[in-house]
């Protein structure tokens, strides 16, 4: 395992300007159909309330339904747009920074006394 500390040089005055801050895709597919859940619900009880021909009893079913319809779409396409957004932006390690990880896990005994 490698620390920040023994980050490599990869043609960069600090290692740390080679190294890019990515985020987990399935960090990105939960927080997106979390955020886009939520709004579809808010959405799916706004349109309930404005659609409803009466203010009665009956419009807390229509709002417990909008919201269930509309938070399961918005959480399918969050997820989808988290995802699309996880594959384009990619993990990137450059190849030497892997070969010099490499080199130094084989340069370490196997049986250190």
């Amino acid at each position: 395992m490698v620390n920040d500390t023994e980050v490599p040089k990869t043609g960069s005055r600090n290692g740390h300007d080679a190294l890019r801050r990515v985020v987990d895709p399935s960090d990105a597919v939960t927080g997106m159909g979390f955020i886009f859940g939520l709004v579809g619900a808010v959405m799916g009880i706004g349109a309930a309330i404005y659609l409803s021909p009466s203010i009665a009893w009956s419009l807390i079913g229509y709002c417990l339904l909008a919201a269930l319809a509309g938070g399961s779409a918005g959480v399918v396409t969050g997820g989808m747009i988290g995802a699309a957004m996880a594959v384009l932006r990619g993990v990137t390690q450059s190849p030497m920074a892997r070969r010099t990880v490499d080199l130094q896990d084989r340069s370490i005994p196997d049986n250190p006394q």
